[in-house]
């Protein structure tokens, strides 16, 4: 998850990543934060990086914001999606004519077709797709929990906003089982180092506008990022310091 802020003539904020990292510091607990990551990431990929995740890195820490790609599209498929929004085109003529003229247009025909079924369609239907994320999601825990016990933290996933919401009907829905699932997920488990983060309850819980949180119907914007950050920095702190092998200083 890499969150910066999207609001128009405003310096980005920091990374989700980098924002924690920068809080453990200041809290003087000095500690390296490493993203795996990247635009439309589906957790049908979260155990193929697994031996070098939990293997390689050890960690103390894990936040996982799975199911949020999937919650998105009804059925249009991940690799056309990706084709379609990838920033790694090179910009040849022959290339640019064909993003922009012929791929751009079909992929906007499809998503008004998709668009129309979403309202149609009955969420039962994406109850499989949730069951995967949710088995994949409870492997990885297994996995990690392997060799130590670090804190795996399952973030829940924000409504969309109306700019999402008109295009993606059916995502509110989708979104709301996703986070009953990964907070059930987190209770069944019943570790203490297993926990749910409700974003919902931390960033609206107040009252907040969802169109001031995430205006472009998905991404927060700086403020709001760094509310996050703070949230999860501050839980880490709190497990962190009944780590005896983490010795935070005071």
């Amino acid at each position: 998850m890499v969150q910066q802020s999207t609001r128009a003539n405003e310096r980005p904020g920091l990374s989700l990543s980098r924002l924690i990292e920068a809080k453990l510091f200041a809290a003087g607990c000095p500690a390296i934060v490493h993203t795996e990551a990247r635009p439309g990431g589906s957790s049908r990929t979260l155990l193929r990086t697994v031996d070098r995740d939990l293997v390689a890195w050890t960690p103390d820490v894990i936040i996982l914001h799975t199911g949020h790609y999937e919650s998105i599209n009804l059925f249009i498929p991940r690799w056309f999606e990706r084709h379609t929004m990838t920033t790694a085109a090179r910009p040849t003529p022959i290339r640019s004519f064909y993003r922009h003229k012929v791929l751009r247009k079909v992929y906007g025909l499809v998503r008004r077709v998709q668009t129309q079924a979403d309202k149609k369609s009955p969420t039962l239907l994406w109850r499989t797709e949730l069951k995967h994320i949710l088995a994949v999601t409870e492997r990885y825990i297994q996995l990690a929990h392997r060799g130590g016990s670090p804190l795996v933290i399952l973030v829940g996933t924000l409504p969309p906003a109306a700019r999402f919401a008109n295009p993606f009907p059916g995502m509110a829905e989708r979104v709301e089982l996703l986070n009953d699932g990964l907070r059930s997920l987190a209770e069944s488990i019943a570790l203490p180092d297993v926990v749910y983060l409700d974003t919902e309850a931390l960033l609206l819980g107040d009252g907040s506008d969802l169109e001031e949180v995430a205006p472009d119907g998905a991404h927060y914007t700086r403020d709001w990022n760094e509310r996050l950050g703070a949230a999860l920095s501050a839980r880490i702190l709190e497990w962190a310091e009944k780590q005896d092998h983490l010795q935070i200083p005071h």
